[in-house]
């Protein structure tokens, strides 16, 4: 978890200097970091906070 908010502080952080300075160099790592961050955790996470508490509900009142 830690890992994730890292990627996307930094991802943050880079997007808002390249708007700033324009470089092309802010741009090419922020679509780097982006796309590692939403491989390395982006997608798990949601998918997980979505489904997990609405199915433990179901299975812990038997309405599931």
């Amino acid at each position: 978890m830690p890992l994730t908010i890292g990627l996307a502080l930094l991802t943050a952080v880079l997007q808002a200097r390249w708007h700033r300075t324009g470089q092309p160099e802010y741009l090419r790592l922020t679509r780097f970091f982006g796309t590692l961050h939403g491989w390395w955790g982006g997608g798990k996470t949601a998918v997980g906070r979505s489904s997990g508490p609405s199915a433990r509900y179901g299975t812990a009142t038997g309405s599931g």
